[in-house]
């Protein structure tokens, strides 16, 4: 948990007892990918990202090859090639829907609208946001996505100069932060590492 090089240690010993062309070792192989993106290392990222996203498609892992593609656009969106992220999204959303991921839809949708908002397309950014709450508020155990969502849903507000807006989406905030605080926040997330 939050150790990113411990995570790359385990999941490449973890490739050598799992079977290839398998979903098992299409989930190491993206995980790694996100391990080494939270690192800062792109390239060996992107490198088992396509890896996962290559032998997902070939065995007929749908959801996988969704999350890729999301997976994907966030070293895109990190080297400043929103569109290319945005098409990425678009796909990724596109299987989500096919295959009822709920989950993975909710963070397509709110990867797509941090990237309309870099792009400046908040007419956009405002349909996807909508779209991500829904779902987030659906389900009790999506409060830290919610929490991710009003955030851009403030950011939207203030780039459209909304700003009087703001009073019910940070009231909410406060509310999330502090029950995300007592559940799932730094405290016991370093409680669950002791």
């Amino acid at each position: 948990i939050g150790d990113d090089s411990e995570a790359i240690a385990y999941l490449k010993k973890a490739q050598e007892y799992t079977k290839p062309n398998t979903s098992e070792y299409a989930a190491i192989l993206d995980n790694l990918g996100m391990s080494y993106f939270r690192k800062g290392d792109l390239k060996n990222a992107e490198k088992n990202i396509r890896q996962s996203s290559t032998l997902s498609k070939s065995i007929g892992d749908q959801l996988r090859y969704a999350k890729t593609l999301g997976n994907l656009a966030q070293i895109y969106e990190r080297n400043k090639d929103h569109k290319t992220a945005i098409q990425l999204v678009l796909e990724d959303i596109r299987i989500s829907k096919e295959t009822k991921s709920e989950k993975n839809l909710m963070y397509a949708y709110t990867l797509l609208t941090r990237l309309y908002i870099a792009n400046s397309q908040l007419d956009e950014a405002k349909v996807t946001v909508k779209k991500a709450c829904e779902i987030a508020t659906s389900k009790s155990y999506f409060k830290i996505n919610e929490l991710d969502i009003l955030k851009l849903r403030l950011t939207i507000l203030q780039n459209e100069s909304r700003e009087h807006e703001e009073l019910g989406i940070r009231r909410r905030i406060e509310i999330l932060e502090d029950s995300l605080n007592k559940t799932d926040g730094v405290l016991p997330l370093n409680q669950a590492n002791w």
